[in-house]
């Protein structure tokens, strides 16, 4: 920052102080990095998780993208951040997230790998549960299984394979009947 200082014949003195002046040529700073390390998939949660950092120190923020649902804040703790987002409808989502420092500069956009979420809903508990939660009932057609258990399986079956232990039912989110076996899931 530029000084100047007079002193004029009776001794007075002014001083003024001038706005900076960068001399030879500055620094060229990078804009922030950001690094997708890690996505999975927890039932209808998708994580994502990795590393971002700004050359200046001045990282702001990092935001995630899950296919076409819009940019969201992501928790950043110094150069690590993580996301999560549960509740999600069945079906393959991209990854993308982007870092911002304070000054406003933001990274590239970079892509990780696709989370596949399953439309399909899992429930584990004892034959008495499912009964109780209505997942174990009467079926008519076009089940396979007609009467009272499961869609592809009757309450027999389901008895003597798992007796008064938790076991899995099956089903699409989006409907009524719930399945013994995975496979059979329409």
């Amino acid at each position: 920052m530029p000084v100047a200082t007079a002193k004029d014949n009776d001794g007075a003195i002014a001083t003024v102080t001038g706005n900076p002046v960068t001399i030879g040529s500055p620094q060229v700073v990078g804009p922030p990095v950001a690094t997708i390390s890690h996505v999975s998939v927890n039932g209808d949660c998708v994580t994502v998780a990795g590393t971002a950092s700004d050359p200046e120190g001045q990282l702001a923020a990092v935001v995630v993208e899950l296919g076409a649902r819009g940019q969201k804040s992501a928790v950043l703790t110094q150069s690590d951040y993580r996301y999560q987002e549960c509740g999600l409808p069945g079906g393959t989502y991209s990854t993308q997230v982007q870092a911002s420092n304070r000054l406003g500069a933001k990274s590239a956009i970079v892509s990780g790998p696709n989370a596949t979420v399953s439309d399909l809903q899992v429930v584990t508990a004892n034959w008495q549960m499912h009964m109780s939660e209505g997942r174990l009932r009467v079926y008519l057609a076009p089940c396979v299984s007609v009467g009272f258990g499961s869609c592809d399986a009757a309450f027999s079956e389901i008895f003597l394979a798992n007796q008064f232990n938790p076991f899995p039912l099956h089903r699409k989110a989006t409907a009524a009947d719930w399945f013994l076996h995975p496979e059979n899931v329409r």
